[in-house]
């Protein structure tokens, strides 16, 4: 049996780029998408998951 969970990384520039789209799409502004993009990316880079 295989582990489903995969060790992977992805660009800082794509994540953003990425989480920005899905934001605008769910109808966010843009500040509101600034700020939950700069919130999760720090969450992920931190270690938080």
């Amino acid at each position: 049996m295989t582990d489903p969970k995969q060790d992977f990384s992805v660009d800082r520039e794509d994540l953003e780029r990425f989480m920005g789209a899905a934001l605008a799409v769910a109808g966010a502004d843009q500040a509101s998408a600034e700020a939950v993009t700069r919130a999760l990316v720090t969450a992920l880079t931190n270690g938080y998951r």
